[in-house]
C-alpha cells in the first residue's frame, strides 16, 4: 500500500486499518484478505480491494 484517498462519514475508520497497513509494508492483496468486524466501512474497502487486486 502506498497510500489511499477516502472520503465519507467512515473515512476515519478505514484511515485506521491503512496508516498501519502502510507502515508496515502490508500489500493491498494481505489487506484485501484480512478478516474485519461486520457491518463495517473496512469491510466494505476489503471488497473494493478485492475488485482492483488481481
Amino acid at each position: 500500500m502506498l497510500g489511499a484517498a477516502l472520503l465519507g462519514i467512515d473515512a476515519r475508520e478505514v484511515v485506521s486499518t491503512v496508516a498501519p497497513a502502510m507502515r508496515h509494508d502490508v500489500t493491498a492483496t494481505e489487506l484485501r484478505d484480512a478478516i474485519s468486524t461486520h457491518t463495517s466501512s473496512t469491510e466494505a474497502f476489503n471488497g473494493v480491494l478485492g475488485a482492483i487486486v488481481s
